[in-house]
């Protein structure tokens, strides 16, 4: 889980961005 905790990180990271659509489409 604590892996799981890191990606969503990461993705929340981006979303605060605002590139939450470029995180959707290509993830990583």
């Amino acid at each position: 889980m604590q892996v799981n905790y890191d990606s969503d990180a990461l993705e929340f990271s981006r979303f605060e961005k605002g590139d939450f659509i470029s995180g959707f489409v290509s993830p990583g």
